[in-house]
């Protein structure tokens, strides 16, 4: 999904972190720049010449103890070509709270647009991931239907959005029978970002000077207080 960061207002990517950084507290393994590639390795994507963006922030895994989010974000090399609608859903419009028996939804790179329904909104569970087992806390808990039908591997990264557009849920992990995902407003919380629309590229040289004859013309006088 598209997002705008909080602090700058610039376009970039959200996936998870086991997607895009695979970084964790004990293990570490990722870093700044480190290339983001469409299609993915697995479906025959380049290193070189599939380069999209470059790996920005994420939250580290941690091994031992618990955690809550498993996301990263991406800053693409043409903010120009990333589009603002999730491929048959449209473009998010909020972020919202997931409740049980909400109806679902997601566009996803192994199963496409499915629909489920919420089984739980305080789920803890443990999750595999290759060479450790780790903790997970309040998670959304999505019904797959014993056949992998909402989510599958590969999914990973797909946002999870009610019957509207409001985005709940941030898909990352799931068995046949359920899939599991971040509550949408700890990941933005923790990321630093945003829906709605982009910085328009105003220069800040011309902010500023906008925003100097503004405080004039009501009478009030900037200072360079420090806290």
């Amino acid at each position: 999904m598209r997002v705008i960061d909080s602090a700058t207002g610039e376009k970039l990517l959200l996936s998870n972190n086991h997607v895009f950084a695979f970084d964790t507290v004990e293990r570490n393994g990722a870093s700044v720049g480190k290339p983001i590639i469409q299609p993915g390795t697995a479906d025959g994507g380049n290193t070189t010449t599939d380069r999209i963006a470059t790996l920005l922030r994420w939250i580290k895994i941690k091994e031992t103890g618990v955690n809550t989010i498993d996301c990263a974000l991406a800053r693409p090399l043409n903010a120009a070509e990333v589009r603002d609608d999730i491929l048959e859903v449209g473009v998010p419009n909020a972020i919202g709270d997931p409740v049980v028996g909400m109806a679902v939804r997601k566009s996803g790179r192994t199963t496409g647009l499915t629909n489920s329904s919420v089984l739980d909104v305080n789920a803890t569970i443990t999750v595999g991931y290759g060479l450790f087992v780790t903790t997970f806390e309040d998670q959304i808990i999505i019904n797959n239907f014993g056949n992998w039908s909402f989510g599958a591997p590969g999914d990973s990264g797909s946002v999870v959005l009610n019957s509207g557009l409001t985005t709940v849920g941030l898909l990352f992990a799931g068995s046949p029978s359920i899939i599991v995902a971040n509550k949408m407003k700890n990941v933005s919380t923790a990321l630093g970002f945003r829906l709605g629309v982009a910085a328009a590229g105003v220069s800040l040289e011309a902010l500023a000077t906008w925003l100097g004859a503004q405080l004039v013309a009501v009478g009030l006088v900037l200072g360079t207080r420090r806290k």
